[in-house]
């Protein structure tokens, strides 16, 4: 009876431990990501989560070769995570050959921007925005994050 007592015991401290192990929140961003450039381009899903791993924020432009507004918003969103390069991931995905971003995300249209905290979608920008006022969300979510 004491032995099972203790083996009872033991499975619920292992699982609150892995609980609160889950619970931690990652740093603002590890240096690793943006090394060279501040921008990473990806193919897949599971590159996408490795850097949310890496990154407590992490956006993520989902673009298409041939859209027009996917063309006007690179550079906006290359000039906001050089700014911000260190505090956030910045990550484009193609999904004209990343289909499994678009079915986890469930994202419609391009360009679209898919907002991570702590490895979870928390926000979206739908469409073309200006480098003022992705500047401006991205600045007010590093400060509510802590990471600006």
């Amino acid at each position: 009876m004491d032995n099972e007592l203790e083996q009872i015991i033991e499975r619920m401290a292992d699982r609150m431990i892995r609980l609160r192990r889950d619970r931690i929140e990652r740093e603002c961003c590890s240096t690793g990501i943006a090394s060279k450039s501040p921008v990473v381009e990806v193919m897949s899903l599971d590159e996408i989560k490795k850097i949310a791993r890496e990154c407590k924020v992490v956006f993520v432009n989902a673009y298409t070769t041939y859209c027009p507004y996917c063309r006007m918003f690179h550079p906006v969103f290359e000039y906001v995570a050089e700014k911000y390069k260190g505090k956030a991931g910045f990550v484009k995905v193609n999904l004209d050959y990343a289909m499994d971003v678009a079915y986890a995300f469930y994202i419609m249209g391009t360009p679209t921007t898919i907002v991570l905290v702590n490895g979870k979608p928390v926000d979206r920008i739908m469409g073309y925005v200006d480098e003022y006022e992705l500047e401006a969300y991205v600045e007010e979510l590093l400060k509510r994050e802590g990471c600006s």
